[in-house]
């Protein structure tokens, strides 16, 4: 695809806010700065039910601006959340095959969720900007933490793949855990400044995610039971931060909540039939 083709198909799908469909469940987009943007939320979002968290944000820049290349992403989750209540990650990714083999290279129980990003790479001429797909799969644990493997993968001439970690770690205050991932510097067009990404949105759950078990001898495919959404919701809804950390040093912050399910949204036991 031409430069000038793909930096307007790119402004179309930020235009139409970003890449990825949004969700009711996900949070409206709030900040505590006014170029970074963050959303959070369950789907479903159903006290206690089983449920994939989406995630994602968004760099907002004057135009003509080129923003510092992005070496780390924190994102701040609900207290409550853990991935150990969920049927997700049966099956390791070894990163060293994922590099090399891409996501045909791990097994489909390793999947944890999928994505999209949004690339840019600084040009003399214009900045190309470039949509990336994520797929997020579980790695080797990392000092007894948890690790998610984030693969990006497009299309040349900016980025055809990238890889990068994030681990699961305690946090304190209005928020429960952290996942903190850490991103190389890419280079972009030959020549030119490092690509950085300006959006990302990712699913931590069973949604789209498929997985196979062995039924009688036969591999059947299913859906995974997702992670549990808090069985409480704090006041004003399940709080959502993100850090961002840039190659210069400096980093920016934002925050959001999603709303608290209805009473009518949570969670139902079924009741037992009387005889």
């Amino acid at each position: 695809m031409a430069r000038r083709g793909m930096l307007a198909a790119a402004i179309a799908l930020v235009a139409c806010g970003g890449l990825a469909p949004g969700s009711s469940a996900a949070s409206s987009p709030a900040t505590s700065s006014s170029s970074l943007t963050v959303t959070g939320g369950f789907v479903p979002n159903r006290l206690g039910a089983a449920s994939t968290m989406e995630l994602g944000f968004r760099i907002h820049r004057s135009a003509g601006e080129t923003p510092q290349p992005v070496v780390g992403v924190e994102f701040e989750l609900p207290a409550g959340v853990s991935l150990t209540t969920s049927e997700l990650g049966l099956e390791v990714c070894d990163p060293a095959v994922l590099e090399s083999a891409g996501p045909k290279g791990c097994k489909p129980n390793a999947v944890m969720g999928y994505g999209s990003a949004l690339i840019l790479a600084p040009d003399t001429a214009e900045a190309v900007l470039e949509p990336v797909k994520l797929t997020v799969f579980i790695g080797p644990p990392q000092d007894r933490h948890t690790t998610l493997l984030f693969y990006e993968s497009g299309s040349s001439p900016v980025i055809t793949q990238q890889l990068f970690s994030g681990q699961m770690l305690e946090d304190a205050g209005p928020f429960g855990a952290d996942l903190n991932t850490t991103l190389p510097l890419t280079s972009g067009l030959p020549g030119e400044s490092d690509t950085t990404v300006v959006q990302m949105q990712a699913g931590i759950g069973p949604k789209g995610v498929t997985y196979y078990k062995s039924v009688n001898g036969v591999r059947t495919a299913y859906t995974p039971k997702g992670l549990a959404v808090p069985s409480r919701c704090p006041a004003g809804g399940f709080p959502f931060g993100v850090t961002l950390r840039f190659a210069n040093g400096s980093t920016e912050s934002a925050s959001t909540r999603s709303p608290c399910p209805s009473s009518s949204g949570s969670a139902r036991h079924p009741r037992r039939r009387s005889r």
